[in-house]
């Protein structure tokens, strides 16, 4: 025989004291149409709502009310498993999470306890249209892989399951439907499979991750036409394409954001330090604005890169290639002998990268080997090579005036995961740091 007994939600009750208060149990026992078994039962759940400052209870006549700092909150829910609302962060517990979606809109009543946190009477969520990255499990079972902050969903009744092109085990993306009920167990839609776990764990990251991989049509088409006359002509530019500016990046990269130029000026330097001027290409609320600010970044993976801009501006027309004209914004820094900064200008400029070089081969250049020979860069002009001693010598007045202020000096170590033959993961490495990294990162 089944002892529980089934009695009016914290809502409701909630509600039924906010309209009467402050009223006497009897009276809200008659408001709620309790039963005689239900009396019991509901004078505990009016104690814990008392304990955990949803309501007041005054001493001299035992009559509830609501508390005085209650209020109705709105807001969005986070992968954090938190709710943000304006400035604040508020913490849903583990029950009131069930069902609620990352990027889903919540409206909740709420009341501030003694220690500053937030005790939730009532959560309404508007669900927004959401695909999460499952398990399938055959014939119509979806089981959602776990991430930080994310779903608390135990498993998805899939629709449609026959037409599933997936094996036991696999990863797939679902779409799920709106429930009626975030008790229920949900229900959705195979939209994507992404095969074997194992085989597809990049793009098992990208899809948890809700990283967009597709261009909209109207993205597509504005980079398709790129007018670089007009993007050249929108500002007035400076010609510096005679000056060897260098890009320095890994072995792998496959984008050049930026170029440095240094020469010597006085006892000290002039160092001009430029970026790909992608602004000139990408104009404010046009399509390609829109799909930039919806990724926010590029996403690098092992082997693979998202791109924030499709490829003909990424990889192309705002990537800083060598031997080709290109678009940048120019910062001229004046150093002093003393690593002083006595000037700066920005502008808008035409330049022309002189090469691509690796941190591996201008570290090498840098450092000296046994027989305290620099080892050369072949392919690269003397100017060129006197650009980067003058760099590497404003680089270490820097680094001495970073000293002498007492800045912190933080070296983090980056790892590189390497592969074999057949695309499997065959080692982890960390990355060795010369003064090339070095340098590029105290000039930016």
């Amino acid at each position: 025989m089944n002892s529980s007994v089934s009695i009016p939600k914290r809502s409701q009750i909630f509600a039924a004291v906010k309209r009467l208060e402050p009223v006497e149990f009897s009276d809200l026992a008659v408001d709620l149409s309790l039963s005689k078994g239900q009396g019991a039962a509901i004078q505990r759940r009016l104690n814990a709502m008392v304990a955990d400052g949803q309501l007041a209870l005054s001493e001299g006549d035992n009559r509830y009310s609501v508390r005085g700092d209650m209020r109705e909150i709105k807001g969005v829910f986070g992968r954090d498993g938190r709710v943000t609302s304006d400035d604040e962060k508020i913490e849903l517990r583990n029950r009131l999470k069930h069902g609620v979606m990352p990027g889903d809109k919540v409206s909740m009543t709420a009341a501030r306890t003694d220690d500053g946190r937030f005790s939730i009477v009532s959560l309404d969520v508007e669900h927004r249209e959401c695909e999460i990255v499952c398990t399938f499990y055959a014939p119509s079972q979806a089981v959602p892989m776990r991430v930080r902050g994310g779903v608390e969903i135990e498993n998805v009744r899939l629709v449609d399951a026959k037409k599933v092109e997936a094996c036991d085990g696999d990863a797939v993306v679902v779409r799920l439907e709106t429930p009626t009920d975030r008790r229920e167990v949900p229900q959705g839609r195979v939209v994507r499979a992404l095969g074997p776990r194992g085989d597809a764990e990049t793009e098992v990251v990208l899809a948890q991750f809700e990283v967009p991989q597709d261009w909209s049509k109207a993205a597509l088409n504005e980079s398709r036409r790129l007018d670089h006359k007009r993007a050249a002509s929108c500002v007035k530019r400076a010609d510096l394409r005679e000056l060897d500016f260098v890009t320095i990046d890994g072995e792998t990269a496959r984008d050049f954001d930026d170029a440095v130029h240094c020469e010597s000026r006085g006892d000290g330097w002039r160092l001009r330090v430029a970026i790909a001027d992608v602004a000139s290409y990408v104009r404010p609320a046009s399509a390609l604005d829109d799909e930039a600010a919806k990724r926010g970044n590029s996403v690098y993976m092992p082997r693979q890169v998202v791109p924030m801009l499709p490829e003909s501006l990424s990889n192309d027309a705002c990537s800083l290639k060598p031997d080709v004209d290109r678009l940048a914004l120019v910062c001229s820094i004046d150093l002093s002998g003393a690593g002083d900064i006595e000037g700066y200008e920005f502008c808008a400029a035409t330049i022309r990268s002189s090469a691509r070089l690796t941190y591996t081969q201008v570290g090498g250049f840098f450092s000296p080997d046994k027989s305290h020979k620099s080892r050369e860069i072949k392919g690269v002009s003397g100017a060129v090579k006197k650009s980067l001693r003058e760099g590497h010598a404003a680089f270490e007045r820097l680094l001495e005036r970073r000293a002498a202020r007492g800045a912190l000096d933080l070296e983090s170590v980056e790892s590189m995961v390497v592969f074999d033959r057949s695309d499997e993961v065959s080692d982890i490495v960390a990355v060795a740091r010369n003064d090339a990294h070095r340098m590029i990162e105290e000039f930016m």
